[in-house]
């Protein structure tokens, strides 16, 4: 590489947690030239487009790009906001997608019983007009719909902090999911559960983000379903300290964090098959389903073999280990090696 690359971060105040270790793999290399551009979000995200156009124009971010004064951009905000890039990027384009899922992405009907294909979202099209394109994914569930268009890119796992999980000696029959209260969340696939496995106690956690849907969780709930809704850190590393099992019922998760929360805790994830949940969740950990029956069988079976349950337990707090910010940091190297090898040699 004989001359230094110009490389732009586009990055906002609500992703620093993670984009901080994007900027340690770039800083400092001989041959790069970084520049980063942080856009101050309300609330730690642009919650519209208009408003992130508007940040835009401020910063003469368009004139950047059309001079061809940026040789790569490394856009680290929301995918709607590619969009914008479509007709000005003259540069090579570094894209992290957020969404994660199956291709087609899958959604599980509760009120029909069975998985249903989504298609991908527009935004996706735009972006593979590009041929000069990598993409950062944080699961092969994410990637895979890149894959299939031939579009190089590298998993990274999104970095996990579990070092601030424990776990009570004396867990008891308690089964927790942790999820917004929204529709797209679907608890009620995981009060269908409850209902079939009625010696565990269930903990549904989250922020309220819809209060009618959490009065339609409230009315509908069997009586060993407790909703916590906001509850705080403190209180949902307790409850997860004591919980044998992790359930989710979302599918289509780009990586899943709430059950790395579980896991790291010790308790065994019982997923539904979709999503990254088919690469991170193993019979060596736990069990994914298909159906809340299957679900309900896999529940009780554990409680049968607590022998089965605690070496499951035990291999899912190793295995979290995996998703630590090093090893991030290290699948970040790898994939900017992998670039700059195609690309920039």
């Amino acid at each position: 590489m004989k001359k230094k690359l110009r490389v732009l971060i586009l990055t906002g105040s609500g992703h620093l947690g993670w984009s901080k270790h994007f900027i340690n793999v770039l800083y400092g290399k001989e041959f790069i030239n970084l520049h980063i551009i942080r856009l101050n979000q309300p609330n730690g995200q642009l919650s519209n487009l208009s408003a992130f156009y508007k940040m835009i124009d401020k910063l003469n971010i368009e004139k950047l790009l059309r001079k061809r004064t940026v040789d790569l951009m490394l856009n680290l905000l929301y995918e709607q906001h590619d969009l914008y890039f479509d007709d000005i990027i003259n540069s090579f384009y570094v894209h992290v997608p957020y969404r994660g899922g199956d291709h087609p992405i899958t959604y599980y009907k509760p009120h029909i019983g069975k998985l249903i294909n989504i298609p991908l979202k527009c935004y996706d099209y735009h972006i593979l007009k590009r041929k000069n394109i990598f993409v950062f994914c944080n699961s092969f569930a994410t990637y895979s719909n890149w894959f299939r268009f031939n579009v190089p890119g590298e998993i990274i796992y999104y970095p996990f902090d579990y070092d601030k999980y424990f776990i009570d000696p004396h867990k008891i029959n308690i089964a927790v999911s942790i999820g917004v209260f929204s529709r797209f969340k679907m608890h009620e696939v995981t009060m269908q559960i409850a209902k079939l496995v009625k010696n565990v106690k269930f903990f549904v956690i989250g922020a309220l983000n819809d209060p009618k849907y959490f009065e339609y969780l409230r009315k509908m709930k069997p009586s060993n379903v407790t909703l916590i809704p906001n509850a705080s850190e403190e209180l949902k590393i307790k409850i997860l300290s004591k919980a044998k099992f992790y359930v989710h019922s979302r599918p289509a998760e780009g990586l899943g964090v709430a059950n790395l929360e579980g896991m790291a805790a010790g308790a065994v994830p019982i997923v539904i098959d979709s999503g990254a949940f088919k690469e991170i969740v193993n019979p060596s950990i736990g069990f994914r389903w298909k159906t809340p029956e299957e679900a309900a069988e896999k529940i009780s079976f554990l409680l049968e073999h607590p022998s089965l349950w605690q070496r499951l337990s035990n291999n899912a707090v190793q295995k979290v280990k995996m998703f630590s910010p090093e090893m991030f940091e290290e699948r970040i190297k790898r994939g900017f090696d992998k670039l700059f090898s195609i690309y920039f040699a």
